[in-house]
């Protein structure tokens, strides 16, 4: 097979199936970010507070301007690249070697802001539009008619071993989440959730691998055997749960994982997409002689920040 062929070949083929891959993949972002389209390396916002509470008319209307708070979100860009050697990409089977490795660089960059988002909300470390990291005990919105602090971090305390809490301290744990968001007050004092919003909207929450399997029996079981005790689960459908490796893993003195309300108008991340995934390659430089080396990369360019603040909570197993 001619050089040219065999380039061609391995290309089309990566191309064909990491584009397959990537679009058959769920966006899992999409249910904890909002998503703006970017054209800026830093995009400005200016981030809208809520509106004023209703009230009985009387007399003349009563006008109120929604404060207006501005942030930034930096972009920056991503890149992911697989090389072929000579004897990989000329040979037989350089096809399809080149769609297994597309494949899997398919679902690493289909993933990577995801993960990202949940790196981000382990560092705790950017502010959101209120100055504050997205987990602190005292939010306040600038400008707003609501000026008591108010906080998006449950404790449990006197845990015999965060690194393995029972049952019961996780349940109260979630108890102690789905409070917290029912308490929670949006910048003109009105409850930012309802009784039936909060169920409805289904938390998800994101843990350490350590927590999957108490999670994951609280998630579904009405009655929770734990030792030679057993009690009853109010919490049972609904919450759902995953894990994830970018958290820290709990520790001898204290564990966390966090709640996210994600399907309401509102969401916990902002995405700012400045550059879809793309994917290049060199092949004219192969063909030309220049490099003896085939490349095939993913890239894309993205900002993340912490979104509303009021979507989020963190429980914290403190011993």
């Amino acid at each position: 097979m001619a050089l040219s062929e065999s380039v061609q070949l391995v290309t089309s083929a990566a191309r064909a199936e990491f584009f397959d891959k990537f679009n058959q993949l769920p966006d899992r972002l999409a249910q904890l970010a909002y998503t703006i389209p970017s054209s800026e390396r830093i995009e400005s916002f200016a981030w809208l507070g809520d509106a004023p509470s209703m009230r009985k008319w009387v007399a003349e209307r009563v006008h109120k301007a929604v404060p207006e708070q501005k942030f930034a979100v930096s972009n920056d860009l991503f890149e992911s690249t697989i090389d072929f050697d000579f004897f990989t990409f000329s040979s037989d089977r350089g096809g399809a070697e080149a769609k297994v490795r597309a494949a899997q660089l398919a679902e690493k960059a289909k993933a990577y802001p995801y993960r990202s988002a949940l790196a981000l909300m382990n560092a705790n470390a950017m502010a959101c539009y209120d100055g504050k990291a997205l987990f602190a005990a005292d939010h306040v919105d600038p400008g707003a008619s609501n000026k008591t602090a108010q906080s998006n971090i449950v404790a449990i305390g006197s845990v015999s071993d965060p690194r393995t809490p029972t049952a019961l301290v996780v349940l109260n744990a979630l108890r102690g989440i789905f409070a917290k968001f029912m308490a929670i007050r949006d910048s003109e004092g009105d409850e930012f959730y309802t009784a039936d919003g909060v169920g409805g909207y289904q938390p998800l929450i994101v843990a350490p691998a350590e927590y999957s399997a108490i999670l994951a029996q609280l998630q579904t079981s009405s009655v929770v055997f734990d030792g030679s005790s057993s009690f009853s689960n109010e919490m049972a459908g609904r919450f759902t749960a995953v894990s994830s490796s970018r958290l820290d893993s709990p520790t001898a003195s204290s564990g966390a994982f966090y709640a996210l309300l994600t399907n309401g108008a509102q969401k916990p991340f902002v995405f700012t997409e400045h550059t879809p995934v793309t994917l290049v390659d060199n092949a004219e430089d192969v063909v030309s002689g220049k490099s003896k080396v085939l490349t095939v990369g993913a890239t894309t360019a993205f900002g993340l920040a912490p979104g509303q603040w009021r979507c989020a909570v963190k429980a914290t197993l403190n011993k």
